[in-house]
């Protein structure tokens, strides 16, 4: 059985104050490739952290990282997760990181955009993208610094059922119910 488990770390220095929340996903059986997908977010997570603690070594300001996530899981073991870096500092600016983890458990790979759409022109526009899964739709994430305009992350969703010619056979035959 699949379970999704919060860890935590929580920290604070003179000007910087860390609070970080992550998935950690656990099964009865010792499973490889879910020891890698825990591997890489922590790892990402401490990247994270180790940069905002740099930062904050060369600032004054009072600094405040945030770290959130969300996860999709569908009935064919498709697993997404949305995790969402933040950086609060000098009390009122904010900038938010997104990185996504999107992984078909049963098959035991890493899914690419290239694995959602069978478009070329959706793939090549959208190669280095972040994105996520759910069973109804594919969600391509922009972080703050991406978008002059927000602070918010942005994001573009492309309805399974709305574009199904442009969705990709595995996703019909693994996502959409």
């Amino acid at each position: 059985m699949l379970k999704i488990e919060k860890s935590y770390i929580d920290e604070e220095y003179e000007n910087l104050n860390c609070i970080i929340e992550y998935p950690v996903i656990t099964n009865l059986n010792n499973n490889s490739f879910i020891e890698y997908i825990n591997k890489k977010i922590y790892d990402d997570v401490l990247i994270f952290k180790e940069i905002s603690e740099e930062e904050y070594m060369y600032s004054s300001d009072n600094t405040i990282i945030l770290v959130d996530f969300k996860v999709h899981l569908n009935k064919n073991n498709i697993i997404s997760i949305s995790i969402i870096f933040s950086e609060i500092y000098n009390s009122n600016k904010i900038i938010n990181y997104i990185n996504t983890y999107n992984f078909d458990l049963k098959r035991k790979r890493e899914l690419l955009i290239e694995d959602i759409f069978n478009k070329t022109e959706l793939i090549d526009n959208n190669i280095d993208q972040k994105f996520y899964i759910t069973n109804d739709y594919v969600s391509i994430v922009f972080s703050s610094y991406e978008n002059k305009d927000t602070c918010d992350i942005d994001e573009i969703k492309f309805y399974f059922k709305n574009n199904e010619s442009d969705i990709s056979n595995y996703i019909k035959r693994y996502v959409m119910e």
